[in-house]
Parts: C-alpha cells; structure tokens; sequence
C-alpha cells in the first residue's frame, strides 16, 4: 500500500466523543482513503474503542496502544504514522469541515515550515452560567485569532506557544528536530499530582520556532476545531485545578528554558508574574467583561472566581518553582511567598 498522504494522530483516553469525532471525519473536505487516522490508545486498547472503530471500515484507521500519558501516545502514534505529515487532534475535539483541507493546504503552501494549527472554539453540550467568560473559556481550551491566516513565529516565550497541542500539523521532520513531546509532563493519568497542563505544545511548539524553518510557525484560521464542553468542566473545582496546573506548568516553562537558565528564583518572580497578574485586571478587560456579562450579579460571581483561580494559579507556580533546586539569595526561599501576597492585597 502507498504511503498516505497524511496521518491524522489521536491521543485516546476518553470515548464519549469518538463516535462523534468519526462521523465528523466522514463528512471533511478531503477525506479519502489517502487519509490515515492514527488513534492511539492509552494505557490500552479497549473492547469499547474497537467497537466503534469497527463501525467505520470506510475510514483507514490504525489503532494502537502506549503507556499511560498524553504525550507517550501522541509520540507513540506519531511513530507509528506511516505519513511525513502529521496532524494531531485531541479526543474530545470535532474537527470543522474544512479542518483538513486546510492542514494539507499549509503542508503545500510552506513546505519548510515548522508547526501550523488552527482556532479552537467551544462547544457546551450542557447549559453554562454567565459568569463562565474570557479568563474562564481561556481555562477551557479557547484560542482564536480571527478569521486572517497569521504568522506567529515571533510568539515564542514562556507564557504562550500561540497554538494547542490538540490542533497543530507538522513533518515528521520537524517532530524530530524538536524532540517529540516530553513524556515526563503533562496529563498523566493521575501520575503527575495536581497535573500540569498545557505545557506540552507549549514546549513543543517554542522547540520548532528555529531559523531553520520558513515561517517558523503559521495560524490557519480554517482549521477550525470545536472542543466539547459537557458538565464535568462547569464548576469551580475543575476551574480550580486547570488554574493551579496552568501556574504549576509555567513555573515548569520557566525551569526548562534556556533563556532563563540563569534566573534565580526571584529573578523568575518578578520577571514573569507582575505582567501575568496586571494583564489579567486592565481597566479594558473587566468593562469589556462586564459589558459582555451583562448581568451585575454575574459579573460579581465573575470577579470572585476569578480571584480565586489566580489565587490557585500563583499557588501552583509557587509550588513548583520553590520544589525545585534552582538557587535563590533568600535563606529561605520561602519568603517568596510574601511577593505573590503583595499581588493578592492589592484586589482583595
């Protein structure tokens, strides 16, 4: 059989929406037989998975398994691909029509690129409370540039990689040279205490923005997917827990990049939280939130929550960065703690 002329990979650990996700697959712009779908199981195959799977022979589909871990089954599924393109796409995320058209466009277009994805937007298969907006659709995954394809290769810092790991195409190649996913983070099924999240494509994806590549790193605004919201996700605790991990993964960032390899931990502080907590306040944000809230208890609700996660964001951080060994001029290092109460007096 000739080589497919593109290996979608999907990391499988929750079936709900696989199902949905196939019959989506059916009806892209492009689809054929040319298309290989990687879905790669983890800790195991299930009888489950392969039921529905069975339910598409239509659809040229190569089921796997790895070891526990998000990041071992994309690595595992991307080696296993038997295309140099890949695109990858997470299980509980539908892609639109026009989602793979527009990757195989982006593989023509920019033969030399490094990374490329897409929007992702959210899909509420459940009733939302108002208050669930701009910080908080953020937690649940929300990126969208807009409706103009754009060159992000000058976003590469610590903070953002500008695209998910749950939409990105890339070559093999270029998987390669940046060294895979680091399987020693990210969701790991309950391996990693408090879990630390997005930071997989975040180091990932900042790997590949290298002069080598031509543009380094491309928004398609026609790759669009829809990440499935349902009601585990619609309460305070899961809001806690993503904002405690986007602080724990950060502080990760911060550990892992060279360009910061000789901070000390004060020096990480004050580089990096002030401009992270003052974004978060603007004057424009929060008239913008409320305007868009349009409801004066909401937005108070808002207010609370919101405080509240950045309170569990700097918690994270804080844990992280002070259980690790890089050196500080405090004796004790836990005196850092009284820089993040400094931002907390300030609003509460």
């Amino acid at each position: 059989m000739s080589k497919p002329q593109v290996s979608i990979v999907m990391p499988l650990h929750r079936h709900k929406y696989l199902d949905k996700i196939l019959k989506h697959m059916l009806s892209l712009s492009a689809m054929s037989s040319d298309v290989e779908l990687v879905l790669c199981e983890n800790p195991a195959k299930t009888d489950e998975a392969a039921k529905i799977i069975a339910e598409y022979p239509m659809l040229n589909i190569q089921h796997i398994e790895s070891e526990p871990g998000a990041n071992r089954a994309r690595n595992k599924g991307i080696e296993h691909a038997k295309s140099d393109k890949i695109m990858l796409l997470d299980d509980d995320c539908v892609p639109e029509q026009e989602w793979l058209a527009s990757g195989l466009a982006g593989f023509t277009l920019y033969p030399q690129i490094g990374v490329f994805g897409g929007p992702m937007k959210l899909h509420f298969t459940c009733r939302h409370p108002r208050w669930v907006y701009s910080y908080f659709m953020g937690l649940l995954g929300q990126l969208d540039y807009g409706s103009i394809n754009r060159d992000l290769s000058g976003v590469s810092y610590e903070l953002d990689a500008g695209l998910v790991s749950g939409n990105i195409g890339f070559f093999k190649s270029a998987w390669e040279f940046g060294g895979g996913f680091d399987e020693d983070i990210g969701q790991c099924r309950g391996q990693n205490p408090g879990g630390v999240s997005e930071i997989d494509e975040i180091l990932f994806v900042n790997r590949l923005t290298d002069p080598r590549f031509k543009p380094a790193k491309m928004y398609f605004n026609g790759m669009m997917i829809w990440h499935q919201i349902d009601e585990t996700r619609m309460n305070m605790d899961y809001f806690m827990k993503k904002a405690w991990s986007h602080g724990a993964g950060l502080a990760t960032i911060c550990l892992k990049s060279p360009r910061i390899k000789d901070f000390t931990v004060e020096d990480i502080v004050s580089d990096l939280l002030p401009p992270q907590w003052h974004a978060l306040f603007e004057h424009h944000e929060l008239s913008k939130a409320r305007a868009e809230i349009a409801h004066e208890e909401s937005f108070r609700i808002y207010l609370k929550n919101l405080m509240i996660c950045r309170t569990k964001f700097f918690d994270g951080f804080f844990y992280v960065l002070l259980s690790s060994d890089r050196r500080s001029y405090e004796s004790d290092p836990g005196q850092l703690f009284y820089i993040g109460q400094n931002f907390y007096d300030q609003f509460v």
